[in-house]
């Protein structure tokens, strides 16, 4: 089993890490088929739903930063994962595909052995939970709630998957600034001070492996879904999205059960609502957490 290679992590990746210690979170590994997972959590008070964070591509749980310590600070336990190969997790020593990586997740998820919880991913975490909620039918551990932000799918052409895969393909400094303009409603001005560390994360060799081995069917629904015990969904779009096109929200729209989901598209958000929009976030996870719905 393979540590994660500290080189990796730029000196923004050690301190946003910090800062959330410093405010009580604690770094644990754990071990999940042959993969050191990395995990940031928080005890919290009994009676609410313990929340499951999931980053998208290229992240780490350390970008949570900004919402993470205000759902703690009300008393939510929280759960935030590396995904292999990101952050402080290791690798996988089998190519990290679609498939691979739902699974190490689902195992993960399963451990943790939670008797409530509300699973919350961006981008390709939220189409990774997609995945194993679809491989769970039938588990004991299943969420109460699901909150997808800009969720992975939804592709309908194959030259559309192509021009995607080509927009993440992230060689240098000034391909990682153009998908920082894509991800944020507004760029932020520390934004060039970063794009280095953008080229890192994206070009580690799990994330390169999703890039290249990933299929425009690897998100596809069953067309039975709505005979799926989904939890209540709630989507959340931002109308500044660029990295995902727009008619992706319509097809999850088409194609998420109807009764169970709900979708939130606010305006001056990006791809990234927890950048984008922290507070108004954390407020909208607040209360959908908690509704008796």
């Amino acid at each position: 089993m393979k540590s994660h290679d500290s080189s990796l992590l730029t000196p923004l990746d050690r301190l946003l890490y910090r800062l959330l210690r410093l405010q009580g979170f604690q770094s644990q590994f754990v071990a999940v088929e042959g993969v050191r997972i990395h995990q940031l959590s928080k005890q919290g008070r009994a009676e609410l739903p313990t929340l499951i964070f999931i980053h998208g591509i290229g992240a780490h749980a350390g970008h949570w930063f900004q919402l993470i310590p205000a759902l703690a600070r009300v008393g939510f336990p929280i759960v935030a994962i590396d995904l292999p190969d990101h952050g402080k997790s290791g690798p996988s020593d089998t190519p990290l595909t679609i498939q691979r990586l739902t699974s190490i997740v689902s195992n993960w998820l399963n451990g943790l052995r939670l008797q409530r919880s509300v699973l919350i991913g961006n981008s390709l975490g939220g189409g990774v939970l997609l995945k194993h909620l679809l491989s769970q039918k039938k588990s004991r551990s299943a969420p109460e709630r699901l909150i997808l932000l800009s969720p992975a799918g939804g592709f309908t052409e194959a030259e559309e998957w192509e021009n995607f895969r080509n927009s993440i393909r992230i060689r240098n400094p000034e391909e990682a600034l153009a998908f920082i303009r894509r991800v944020y409603h507004r760029v932020p001005p520390y934004a060039s001070l970063v794009a280095s560390g953008v080229v890192q994360g994206m070009n580690r060799h799990g994330v390169r492996d999703l890039i290249e081995l990933t299929t425009i069917d690897d998100f596809r629904l069953p067309e039975d879904l709505e005979s799926i015990p989904f939890p209540r969904t709630l989507v959340v779009w931002g109308e500044s999205d660029r990295v995902f096109d727009h008619h992706q929200l319509d097809w999850f729209k088409t194609n998420l059960p109807a009764h169970r989901t709900e979708f939130l598209e606010p305006k001056r958000t990006g791809h990234c609502p927890q950048l984008d929009s922290p507070r108004w976030l954390n407020q909208v996870i607040r209360e959908f957490a908690q509704r008796n719905d």
